[in-house]
């Protein structure tokens, strides 16, 4: 089984609104994910729109983690996953079918976000918080 990180394109929408970009976000788990567990794959799923190259810089950082960025069928990788990471993707609506954990990121939020696919408990806004969820998977 996998992590599955769902990106958006939440800066080109919204600039700094939130305090954190997509980037950011990402950055956040695969820091995580090499500080506790870094033999996990981790399926960093790009948004449609998003551009493949966006996370080059953050590829080639984390380039000893074992970080998968192809496109698939979402449904399928949803099945498979462990676990699922993103901000406010309409695909936690896939997740929530499959019963699957799912956790959107807002570390540096300095503005709420309304997440209508997630319960509040799943909203993580801290590092320490991404970590022991990472810890319990």
């Amino acid at each position: 089984q996998y992590l599955v990180i769902l990106s958006e394109y939440l800066y080109e929408l919204y600039g700094l609104n939130f305090g954190f970009t997509e980037y950011e976000m990402v950055e956040n788990v695969l820091d995580s994910v090499d500080k506790l567990n870094p033999n996990i794959p981790i399926f960093l799923k790009l948004h449609p729109r998003e551009n493949k190259n966006k996370y080059n810089i953050l590829l080639r950082k984390y380039s000893h983690l074992n970080i998968i960025c192809e496109d698939c069928n979402v449904y399928e990788l949803i099945f498979y996953s462990k676990v699922v990471f993103g901000i406010n993707s309409s695909v936690f609506m896939e997740c929530n079918l499959f019963n699957k954990p799912t956790f959107s990121i807002q570390i540096g939020s300095k503005k709420e976000m309304f997440i209508k696919l997630i319960e509040n408990d799943k909203i993580i806004s801290s590092k320490k918080d991404l970590e022991n969820i990472l810890i319990s998977f």
